[in-house]
């Protein structure tokens, strides 16, 4: 019992979360498959604590559209069977077409399931930034894009130790050099990312006692 207790004022005293509750954006608000979207479109958390924009952003063609469809409705990917989806309707070969997602307040970060839309393998890249547009963060990481179904989509997502996350950008590169992608339900860090275990130590040995940028990114 007095390890409960001890762990429950250890966690309270380093304002550190022992289940991190996270929020969501569920993209079917945006419309049903084969909706047409345009730069930029509101959104708002599952939760309602958080709302931002998503959109076009790094290219030229900002004017393209993006497209609402769903796993089995539009797309046959390998996100989970009736997941909600945004397109970002493929480009041409290097023009980094991305996926910008703007807050309307600070976060800790968040993530989405992601899949190139040629099959085969691909490099996923989330860059995180503050709200003067400053890069705090980038996260690359090797998927492969099939039609399994089966929610093996590759996740990628970038969780800070403070409340600084005011936009991420998501991008592909297929094998063909070409970024066409689709995102699933975006996650939303409503807590700080867990001190590396090191950094525990330390705490328990004595150590205890810019929005707007990212709007115009999207033409807000």
């Amino acid at each position: 019992m007095w390890r409960v207790a001890y762990c429950s004022f250890f966690c309270a005293l380093l304002a550190v979360t022992c289940a991190v509750a996270n929020d969501t954006v569920d993209w079917s608000q945006l419309g049903p498959a084969y909706t047409l979207l345009y730069t930029a479109e509101n959104w708002t958390s599952t939760g309602g604590t958080y709302s931002g924009q998503v959109g076009i952003t790094n290219s030229y063609y900002l004017q393209q559209n993006m497209e609402r469809l769903d796993q089995g409705n539009g797309w046959a990917g390998n996100f989970s069977p009736g997941e909600a989806l945004i397109w970002n309707q493929g480009g041409y070969q290097n023009t980094n077409i991305d996926f910008g997602i703007a807050f309307n307040s600070l976060t800790y970060g968040g993530g989405a399931q992601i899949q190139a839309d040629y099959f085969g393998p691909f490099t996923a890249t989330l860059t995180a930034y503050d709200g003067f547009g400053n890069v705090i963060a980038t996260v690359a990481m090797n998927g492969v894009s099939n039609s399994n179904n089966d929610g093996s989509a590759i996740y990628i997502g970038f969780h800070s130790s403070s409340q600084n996350v005011s936009f991420l950008n998501f991008n592909v590169v297929d094998a063909y050099g070409g970024d066409s992608m689709a995102i699933g339900t975006m996650t939303i860090y409503d807590t700080a990312a867990a001190p590396e275990p090191s950094t525990m130590m330390l705490l328990g040995s004595g150590l205890l006692g810019g929005l707007a940028i990212a709007k115009r990114r999207l033409g807000v």
